[in-house]
């Protein structure tokens, strides 16, 4: 609202006529005195200047917060960049460290052994079935 009443006052056309006491004005309007004019102008400025400070204030505090948000992310990117990087690190050493699947004799006779203790116990279970009748 200040630059637009100090806009005005720019484009304004000056008129003014030195007068002395007990003259007559030549226009209508209001007549200020040197010290007047001058407190006006340092008023105006003194508002500007503040105006400029407070902007400045604002600008600062905003960059500030942005710049605080901004290492936030970047730290919480680091470290689950680290994070996936160490999983993907221990998976890799866990795949290399286990054997992969062989089939040797101990896996073939394991699955031999398996299937006549299975058919062991079926014969067994299938025998004590039969017999039950008779008993």
């Amino acid at each position: 609202m200040f630059l637009l009443l100090l806009s005005l006052l720019c484009n304004a056309e000056e008129k003014y006529t030195d007068i002395k006491k007990g003259e007559i004005a030549p226009f209508d309007g209001k007549l200020f005195t040197n010290e007047a004019v001058s407190k006006i102008l340092s008023s105006h400025e003194l508002l500007l200047n503040k105006c400029k400070i407070d902007g400045e204030t604002k600008l600062k505090e905003k960059t500030l917060e942005m710049e605080f948000k901004y290492d936030l992310l970047e730290s919480r990117y680091m470290l689950t960049q680290e994070m996936y990087e160490s999983m993907i690190t221990n998976r890799d050493n866990v795949i290399q460290k286990t054997p992969a699947f062989r089939q040797d004799v101990k896996t073939e006779w394991s699955f031999v052994g398996g299937i006549l203790v299975g058919a062991a116990i079926t014969v067994g279970i299938a025998y004590s079935l039969d017999s039950l009748p008779n008993q």
